[in-house]
């Protein structure tokens, strides 16, 4: 009932019967990520239900631009705007301004950011704004307001490690997406850099020279996995398939330390892959993990059986498929 152009009378009237209202619903609520579905009884009726992800929330934002560079912040978070002509600045120390008769930290953009690519000072900052962060009040200077609006703020999924101070985006009329900052994260987002620098760290001195082969017919897929495995210090092999992947074992021979497959691929499909490296000498001590969207039982039971270390589901979870590869390659020398 939800294909266009279906509809159950036989003569269509100016408001009904065109076989476009349902078709619409779901266009709408797949747009949100959401899902409608219908049960009927007999003799009793029909209920339709429709689920929308509860990270869709409209919030007031003040829209700020900084080098160029468009973010929103939560109204709730600004607790002040001022001049920076009108700062009162510390005569002993520069990193403070007073503001209601106490001194609080003044904060750079890139700092926040960890952009390393701008200059921590912009020359055209004109206004200050005291945010309220997790911990106490803090200043930090922008170029200039433009506008507070209330819009729909849509949070990020987990398929990518992101800050977390990212609260989410808004989309403009115009098309632009915008990034919502959330101040109260800074003070969070400091301790939690340090813990995934921590993690990264650990990660790159075991895969300075660390191969993974990664066997994905999905473009995106690959892409997603190389830049999650690469930021932290991998080396990344990429395959098209199990066929490929085989060849790429074979030219890489004793240099791959672990490998990454899907089950569904053309040509040589993952399970296929699989029993191949199990059954080769050289290759039977590589661990090898399943990321598939195919997580059924039988489909479990089968890539265990064939020798699978472990067996991830998709959408690929950056967070989970790091602390899966830790289980299998741990780190020989101690961080300093």
């Amino acid at each position: 009932m939800f294909h266009p152009n279906f509809s159950t009378v036989d003569m269509a009237s100016e408001l009904s019967g065109r076989g476009v209202g349902l078709d619409i619903v779901r266009n709408k609520i797949q747009k949100l990520r959401g899902t409608i579905e219908v049960k009927s009884e007999d003799q009793k009726g029909t209920t339709f239900t429709i689920n929308i992800p509860l990270n869709l929330n409209f919030m007031s934002l003040l829209f700020i631009r900084w080098q160029n560079s468009l973010f929103a912040l939560p109204t709730s978070s600004v607790l002040e705007t001022t001049s920076v002509s009108e700062l009162v600045w510390d005569q002993v120390d520069a990193s403070r301004v007073k503001w209601r008769n106490q001194w609080i930290p003044v904060l750079q953009m890139s700092q926040l950011l960890s952009d390393k690519n701008s200059c921590h000072l912009s020359i055209k900052s004109k206004v200050g704004l005291i945010l309220e962060s997790s911990s106490h009040p803090f200043l930090v200077m922008v170029d200039n307001l433009l506008s507070e609006e209330k819009l729909l703020v849509k949070a990020f999924d987990e398929t990518v490690i992101l800050p977390t101070y990212l609260l989410g985006c808004t989309i403009l009329g115009g098309g632009e997406i915008v990034p919502v900052i959330s101040p109260q994260a800074f003070t969070v987002f400091s301790e939690t850099k340090s813990n995934l620098l921590s993690q990264g760290n650990r990660l790159n001195s075991l895969n300075r020279k660390g191969t993974i082969l990664v066997a994905e017919d999905s473009v995106a897929t690959r892409r997603l996995l190389a830049r999650i495995l690469e930021k932290v210090g991998f080396n990344v092999i990429l395959c098209r398939d199990g066929q490929e992947a085989v060849e790429k074992l074979e030219l890489h021979q004793g240099g791959v330390d672990l490998i990454i497959s899907d089950v569904e691929m053309p040509r040589l499909n993952g399970f296929e892959l699989l029993e191949i490296v199990r059954s080769q000498p050289q290759y039977a001590h590589i661990p090898v993990i399943m990321a598939t969207s195919r997580t059924g039982k039988r489909h479990r039971e089968q890539g265990t059986e064939l020798g699978a270390n472990a067996y991830l589901g998709k959408p690929i979870l950056a967070k989970t498929l790091l602390k899966t590869i830790e289980s299998f390659l741990t780190v020989e020398q101690p961080i300093n």
